[in-house]
């Protein structure tokens, strides 16, 4: 049979991580209320790099790590060196994308060294979070992952009700100091990690995941691209982020919250897992997508305008087409809980070079179909990537060569 009991980690890590997502959701509905257009638009590509550049600066050294630590007790060896030059590593990556940003996203340089600092001090966070999970202290790593996000509106409410008004510039200091007072956190809990005096080079460590990171990165990026796309103009995904909030919340972390639970009883139980997949797979991929889908094609307009103020007017055709794009993006989350618990290694790898391959047909095709701010054209064009992503995923998932014939 399979065992249904949530495990207590699984429960903390979706009430911590829906906990850290409704926090975000509340701010962006402050913002779209408080913010100027322009504004409005230059946080969004903000917290889409916030998303976006801890894991690309960094290398996912961090996943790195938890893979390292798999085949070699990581704390027989004097850690703390390699995560020295993993700073070093990712602040130099940082320049040239000060540069891009500077000239595309019309930010000051000013405003640039505190957006790509904060995006070292996240790295370097998210590096003690898995520490924090290789020594057993899974949940206080899930908490020192997400809880500069609750100092953060702490700090911008009480921003709000002493100034009364905010700036793109004071966002990104209340952002950088958020997360300077959880490394502080951090830290202090770091103190209880052991180390050892072994030597271990940084490449080492690195090479442990490097696949997974180009795989994990490709994603990252394939789902933050619409924004940067669309960034060009900054009135224009401002509207964007506000619109599809709704439908990209509900569906991604509905998503992540169930592969978060099935993807260790598919590990752990694959023979139950085979005799029920068909009534999982049913429940997983249509009814509750479905589900989600005819709640927000029903309301979702409607809540829109109530918690934005009407700041929008006609915007029933985007919101369904965002809809359709949330739906799609769920699946293919989902897909990729499922591939990272059964595909082999040169699956993994082919997937990544296809995810390659689709980030460089992305732009041409985004070229192609939008034209003169349509927004609706631009969702139609990332509804297509994300099908073809989808498509992708459950070819691999099919094929018979999938490891150990899990699925």
């Amino acid at each position: 049979m399979l065992d249904l009991k949530l495990p207590k980690t699984a429960f903390y890590s979706i009430l911590i991580s829906f906990s850290g997502s409704l926090v975000m959701f509340v701010v962006n509905i402050i913002f779209v209320n408080i913010l100027s257009d322009n504004d409005l638009g230059q946080y969004t590509i903000v917290r889409t790099s916030i998303i976006l550049f801890p894991l690309i600066i960094f290398l996912g050294f961090g996943n790195s790590l938890i893979r390292f630590h798999r085949h070699s007790n990581i704390f027989e060896y004097n850690w703390k060196k390699p995560i020295i030059e993993s700073l070093l590593y990712a602040s130099i990556l940082c320049i040239p994308f000060i540069v891009i940003f500077n000239n595309q996203y019309h930010f000051s340089y000013f405003q640039n060294i505190l957006l790509f600092s904060s995006c070292i001090l996240l790295g370097r966070l998210l590096l003690s979070s898995a520490l924090l999970r290789i020594s057993e202290q899974y949940v206080v790593g899930i908490v020192i992952k997400n809880i500069w996000r609750l100092v953060f509106i702490f700090i911008l409410l009480s921003a709000l009700y002493l100034k009364g008004s905010i700036d793109i510039t004071s966002i990104l200091i209340v952002i950088i100091l958020s997360i300077f007072l959880a490394i502080m956190l951090a830290l202090n809990k770091e103190k209880n990690i052991p180390f050892g005096t072994k030597k271990i080079k940084y490449s080492l460590i690195l090479s442990s995941g490097f696949m997974f990171f180009l795989l994990g990165s490709s994603d990252v990026f394939l789902s933050q691209f619409d924004k940067l796309l669309i960034g060009a103009d900054l009135i224009l995904v401002g509207k964007y982020n506000a619109i599809s909030i709704l439908p990209f919340v509900g569906f991604n972390l509905t998503a992540s919250s169930i592969g978060t639970v099935l993807m260790p009883y598919i590990i752990n139980n694959s023979k139950s897992f085979s005799y029920y997949k068909k009534y999982i797979i049913i429940f997983c991929f249509i009814i509750v997508p479905a589900s989600i889908y005819l709640v927000l094609n029903i309301v979702g307009t409607d809540l829109v305008s109530i918690i934005y103020r009407d700041k929008y007017t006609d915007i029933d055709n985007l919101f369904f087409y965002c809809n359709i794009l949330g739906a799609i993006q769920y699946l293919q989350v989902l897909a990729y809980f499922l591939i990272g618990a059964t595909l082999s290694d040169k699956s993994i790898k082919i997937i990544t070079i296809l995810n390659v391959l689709i980030i460089l047909g992305t732009y041409p095709l985004y070229n192609l179909l939008e034209s003169g701010g349509n927004l609706i054209n631009a969702v139609t064009c990332f509804i297509l990537i994300w099908s073809l992503r989808f498509l992708i995923s459950i070819f691999f998932l099919l094929r018979k060569n999938v490891e150990s014939d899990k699925f």
